[in-house]
């Protein structure tokens, strides 16, 4: 008669087993965490640039609008165009944050002779009196923005270092301050920039 000898089993090789599927699913976990956080990262770094680059398009179309350049076939330009302070603000010629409902704004006081400028005007870049990109030069729409780009436009005046007007200050700086939208509303990027025109 022949006697098979059964050896005690004790499951080593199971545990073994459960504890590296355990450690390869906290890694497969990890990595898939880290890849979703990275195409996170990356869509919201390209929805900043998308809404810089509508702020700067505003920018750009704002010097369109106070050198009078319109995109053909466009031709209902500002009137009256823009030229020094005239038409800025709420016509009492003072420097008090005043606008018009079509975005030319008188600056807060400021000293024009130290050169610095005033402090940024407290104004709805989402609505009027700021002006929706396009509006008053015919520049083609932006695609892919949760919202057009806007704009404000505001007069500085500096005094001329020679007498040749009489004293008269040097009214063609313009502050332009921009706002512009990415795909996403909130993604929201404002820039700022003083624009002189000859």
């Amino acid at each position: 008669m022949n006697i098979t000898y059964r050896h005690a089993q004790r499951g080593a090789v199971l545990v073994i087993a459960l504890l590296f599927l355990t450690i390869l699913t906290i890694l497969g976990v990890t990595a898939m965490t880290a890849t979703t956080f990275e195409e996170r990262m990356a869509g919201n770094s390209r929805d900043y640039g998308l809404a810089f680059q509508a702020a700067e398009a505003a920018l750009r179309d704002a010097r369109r609008d106070i050198n009078g350049i319109l995109v053909p076939p466009f031709n209902a330009p500002r009137n009256p165009p823009v030229s020094g302070k005239t038409g800025f603000g709420d016509g009492t010629d003072a420097d008090n944050g005043s606008c018009t409902a079509d975005g030319l704004c008188r600056p807060t006081a400021y000293n024009a002779t130290t050169g610095i400028a005033p402090a940024t005007l407290n104004v709805n870049l989402q609505a009027a009196p700021s002006v929706a990109y396009g509006t008053l030069t015919g520049a083609p729409l932006l695609v892919g923005v949760s919202a057009q780009p806007r704009y404000i436009v505001e007069v500085l005046c500096f005094p001329r270092f020679d007498d040749t007007l009489g004293g008269q200050s040097y009214c063609n700086f313009y502050r332009i301050t921009a706002r512009g939208y990415g795909g996403n509303p909130n993604t929201i990027v404002t820039v700022q920039e003083i624009f002189l025109k000859l």
